[in-house]
């Protein structure tokens, strides 16, 4: 933005045209100012948008995706015009629509929801759990979305679910191997020490 300046070595009053005019241009200018901030934040946002691991996405209540970052394409290894194309519960597991129709009703109640766990599929038709946290802007009438990748994480607690699992039963194992070798044990140990306080208290010929 420039600036024009003008000036007349003999002192004038502006007249109401002048002043109107003046108005106007200091009105335009504070308002491209603004346009130019605003313009400049957008791009920082942008960049820290598109750069985010973590799935960042705004959905519209009839259920289009109307922007996302490259994580959300990247992780489903389809594209971005895809994307915009179908419904988003498209990618949902049928088994999970459930918890995501409760995301899109309660965006008239709530204005966060947060830890809702839902699969997306993948093009090769693998699943990815993902953990979401939402905020609705009713006045935008849009549901802005944070999703996080715990499959990983997921398989991991199973894996060691199942080895707790396997260390109880081998503990259990272990005590009923000791309990009957101990009955096993003890029944022949009593006869011999019987037999020798028999030899003990007794005359041999």
């Amino acid at each position: 933005i420039g600036t024009v300046c003008g000036y007349d070595l003999k002192p004038r009053q502006m007249s109401d045209f002048q002043k109107d005019a003046l108005r106007q241009i200091t009105s335009t200018v504070m308002r491209l100012i603004h346009l130019r901030k605003v313009d400049l934040d957008q791009k920082k946002y942008k960049g820290i948008f598109n750069l985010s691991q973590d799935l960042l996405c705004i959905l519209s209540k009839d259920g289009y995706l109307k922007e996302f970052n490259p994580a959300i394409w990247q992780l489903l290894d389809t594209t971005r015009e895809e994307l915009l194309v179908r419904e988003f519960s498209n990618w949902i597991h049928p088994d999970d629509i459930d918890i995501y129709q409760k995301l899109i009703q309660h965006s008239e109640e709530a204005e966060i929801l947060t830890r809702l766990n839902f699969r997306l599929k993948k093009s090769t038709g693998d699943y990815v759990t993902i953990q979401w946290s939402c905020y609705f802007d009713a006045q935008l009438s849009i549901i802005v979305v944070s999703g996080l990748d715990i499959t990983e994480s997921l398989s991991h607690q199973s894996e060691l679910e199942a080895a707790v699992i396997r260390a109880n039963d081998a503990v259990e194992m272990k005590d009923q191997f000791l309990s009957d070798m101990s009955h096993e044990i003890r029944t022949p140990l009593a006869s011999i020490v019987g037999f020798n306080e028999l030899l003990s208290t007794s005359q041999l010929s």
